[in-house]
Parts: structure tokens; sequence; C-alpha cells
């Protein structure tokens, strides 16, 4: 697989990152539920890069069940952006079994923001 360009993946991240602040966060970070709920919940969302792909995640709070189970996190890879060139990526969604979905591709970068907000793949 060819390289991303570093110009590139610079641009893409900044990208990423904002719809991250502007739109996942404050959807999904909420404050914890009640302590009478043991439900994991989303603490955080973020971007990062493994080769050609741009994954979102989401950060999980496990609130454990008491002394001898003690709160976790763990994190969840719930989209993936393939680039393709400067002006195309492909997006895919991760199924329950871990595999990847590519659903939209090629897809400009509005269009690819405007599905992560929009398609029920991409909800936490």
């Amino acid at each position: 697989m060819p390289k991303v360009p570093d110009a590139a993946k610079k641009e893409l991240t900044l990208k990423a990152n904002s719809l991250v602040d502007s739109f996942f966060k404050p959807t999904y970070v909420q404050p914890p539920p009640p302590a009478t709920l043991l439900i994991n919940y989303v603490v955080d969302v973020f971007t990062k890069w493994a080769g050609q792909n741009l994954y979102f995640c989401a950060k999980y709070q496990s609130p454990g069940n008491n002394e001898t189970a003690p709160p976790s996190t763990f994190e969840v890879k719930f989209a993936r952006l393939r680039y393709i060139d400067r002006n195309r990526v492909g997006l895919a969604f991760a199924r329950p079994s871990g595999a990847w979905v590519e659903l939209f591709s090629p897809v400009s970068l509005e269009e690819c923001f405007q599905i992560l907000q929009e398609d029920s793949h991409f909800e936490l």
C-alpha cells in the first residue's frame, strides 16, 4: 500500500479531530450513569492512524460491580477512513465480529463526515 503523504495525513487528522470535538464528544460523552446501573459508557472519542487508515475510536468506562471488580476502561474502533487520495476516502464500520465493512467508497471527505453524523452504523 502506498504511504499517506504527511501533508494529507495532517490535514485529514485536523478535520477529523474537529468533527470529534464538534459532534462525537458532545453527542456521546455524557456524565456517568447512576451507580445502580452497571453499564459501560463513553468517556472519550478520538482518532488514530494505522497505515492508510484513520480510525475513529471510543473509550468506554466499565463501572465494575464491587471491590473485586473495580472500574476499567477499554477502546473500540467504530469507523475507519481508508485514504484514497487528498479528496477521497473509503468509509467502513466495524461489525460485532471485528470485521470491517466498507459501505462508502470513494466519497469526498465532506460526504464522509456527513455520513458519520447521520448513518446508524456509526452510532456509539
